[in-house]
């Protein structure tokens, strides 16, 4: 049926990946971090597949999302900024930092 390939799908897409995101701080115990990565890596699909869907919806003046893109363009700057902590962190305990700057 398609409900995944509209506007609509987009802003339920980046709504998932908020909430994703808003437990997937790079910080707690090792288990911790690798789950919340494993979150993120999920959020990061959503936010991907959410961006065309959206852009789609306010250029074909369906719906003006502009508000939403804001929205996905931040939360995606934010998905890199965790990811890049996990990977500082991840270095500094295996005494590889130097390696991921």
């Amino acid at each position: 049926r398609n409900l995944d390939q509209d506007g609509n799908a987009g802003v339920l897409f980046e709504r998932m990946a908020q909430a994703l995101l808003r437990c997937s701080l790079a910080q707690g115990t090792e288990a911790e971090q690798a789950a919340a990565a494993n979150r993120r890596k999920l959020a990061r699909y959503l936010l991907e597949r959410a961006i065309p869907l959206v852009q789609e919806c306010t250029e074909s003046g369906e719906a003006d999302l502009s508000h939403i893109s804001t929205l996905l363009n931040m939360e995606m700057q934010l998905l890199n900024a965790q990811d890049a902590t996990y990977r500082k962190q991840l270095g500094d305990d295996l005494g590889l930092g130097h390696l991921l700057k």
